[in-house]
């Protein structure tokens, strides 16, 4: 099987992001996955961080970085492209956290890419954090 860099159309990212996401979460992502054809983890996380980042882009917000003007974001508007990278470090807690993580990987269409590491930016916001959420709502509906 030759492995590409389109889907549906999209050309995506040469390389895979990554979210660590409570181990248990996981294994109900592959429960779904297994009971559902053609549904992959991948495919669940893509759809759902889309239908994040629609909602934050439909929301005014307003932008501000530490040292400039804050900007006003329109709704329906993309965020404005940020001034230094996005937050990192440990996702959850301060380490002493008994649950067990797991790092999963996935690849996102490259512009969608952007806009939405433009978002955490501006959001000060973790991927890992979102990527927990948008498949709890998956899993949930």
């Amino acid at each position: 099987m030759e492995l590409t860099n389109e889907i549906g159309g999209m050309t995506l990212q040469p390389h895979p992001t990554k979210a660590q996401i409570p181990d248990e979460l996981w294994t109900r992502v592959r429960v779904r996955v297994r009971s559902t054809s053609g549904l992959t983890g991948s495919k669940l996380v893509r759809d759902g961080l889309e239908q994040w980042l629609i909602a934050a882009e439909g929301e005014a917000y307003t932008c501000a970085a530490y040292g400039h003007e804050p900007q006003l974001k329109r709704a329906g508007e993309p965020y404005p492209e940020r001034l230094g990278d996005i937050p990192q470090g440990r996702p959850f807690g301060d380490g002493d956290s008994q649950e067990k993580m797991r790092t999963v990987t996935f690849r996102l269409p490259e512009e969608f890419d952007e806009r939405l590491r433009n978002a955490l930016y501006w959001r000060n916001a973790y991927l890992s954090h979102v990527v927990r959420d948008v498949l709890k709502k998956a899993l949930d509906h």
